[in-house]
């Protein structure tokens, strides 16, 4: 089946469709964007479950292994307070202050590039 952008209103604001053995779903609105992945995304989001990362090993709790609830969206937003885009002028000196060690490091023992990159 193939739906046009113009077809799109004529059909409605949210067109559904299975394609090569998926569910795909169009938005053609913005405001239906906005309201259901803004603001009931609690609701239709889900996160994949890693039965070895998540469970066995047991970083489910984690930020970027949890479950999109309460806990991971106040986690997300801590992160983001503490580590966003406007807070990293706060790391730049500490960034520079490795990156010399690195240097230094490399310079000294160049044959050994490999133990020098830290994960």
């Amino acid at each position: 089946m193939s739906v046009g952008v113009s077809e799109a209103p004529i059909i409605g604001d949210i067109v559904y469709f299975k394609a090569a053995g998926r569910n795909v779903f169009v938005l053609s609105s913005p405001e239906v964007v906005h309201e259901l992945l803004e603001k009931r995304s609690n609701i239709y989001s889900d996160r994949p479950v890693l039965p070895l990362g998540g469970e066995i090993i047991g970083w489910g709790r984690g930020i970027p292994l949890s479950q999109h609830e309460a806990r991971h969206k106040t986690g997300r937003k801590l992160l983001a307070q503490t580590m966003g885009k406007s807070q990293a002028k706060r790391f730049w000196s500490l960034q520079e202050w490795q990156t010399a060690r690195f240097l230094q490091r490399l310079e000294e023992h160049s044959d050994e590039l490999i133990n020098h990159i830290r994960w």
